[in-house]
């Protein structure tokens, strides 16, 4: 089971669709989920669906907590944050797009997308 961090409807039917064939369960999460519960499968990480208080506050304890699973994030907008270069460097990937960040989450936990 992965969770996925997203208000987006749109993106949650996709990434239902994205795991499907794989077996994989996704567990919708929000804003007011704290990041310590994910599942042991990965998190899944929509910025764009959060409002930008929150986003500052979720990139933020992304770089205080160490998490005990993949993390992968996707947003169209990431502008010119600091906390992103930093969470990259220590290995949160970053994606435009929902799709390439699920495979790379995948890889993370040892499955292949492919």
């Amino acid at each position: 089971m992965i969770g996925y961090h997203s208000n987006d409807e749109v993106n949650r039917d996709r990434l239902d669709r994205l795991a499907a064939p794989l077996g994989l369960d996704v567990r919708a999460l929000d804003c007011r989920d704290d990041l310590g519960v994910a599942p042991a499968g990965g998190l899944l990480i929509d910025l764009d669906s959060w409002p930008c208080d929150d986003q500052e506050r979720l990139l933020h304890d992304l770089l205080r907590q160490p998490m005990a699973c993949p993390v992968a994030v996707h947003s169209y907008d990431t502008g010119d944050r600091w906390e992103i270069d930093v969470l990259q460097r220590r290995g949160v990937p970053f994606f435009k797009d929902l799709q390439p960040a699920f495979a790379s989450l995948l890889d993370q936990d040892g499955r292949n997308a492919a």
